[in-house]
């Protein structure tokens, strides 16, 4: 009764994430509504997943214990996933500043001081994308 929820809505769910964690290049006031429009559509697809999610445990069991038992298990694979994604963000940053990935991105402000006396600035960039930081 709940799975097709959960079948529709996860590929949908993580279309969404993705899509907030990737923005377009546009200008402000489109860029605000491509947001919106993104925010609330992650919104809704999460509640069409975790609504059946956190429905599903008392239909699985009808005995109290092993309903607390299924709870708590899923609780402590929620807190593992947390737990390694907190981890692969700490490596992934290393990962990048180790190899150059972020050099441009964590300047010492001396630094984004000269390249602004130099002419170079970041005017275009949220318009274009990379490759028009030069204004």
């Amino acid at each position: 009764r709940r799975k097709p929820f959960l079948l529709a809505g996860a590929p949908l769910y993580g279309l969404f994430v993705y899509a907030l964690f990737s923005p377009p290049y546009l200008s402000s006031v489109p860029l605000a509504g491509w947001f919106a429009a993104t925010y609330i559509g992650y919104c809704l697809t999460e509640a069409l997943t975790s609504i059946p999610y956190s429905a599903l445990g008392p239909e699985l069991t009808y005995d109290n214990k092993e309903r607390s038992k299924l709870f708590f298990l899923s609780g402590c694979c929620e807190a593992c996933g947390l737990l390694l994604a907190v981890i692969m963000l700490v490596v992934g940053f290393a990962a990048a500043q180790h190899w150059g990935f972020s050099k441009d991105i964590c300047l010492p402000r001396e630094d984004v001081v000269g390249r602004c006396a130099h002419g170079t600035t970041c005017g275009l960039f949220m318009e274009n994308g990379p490759g028009w930081e030069s204004a």
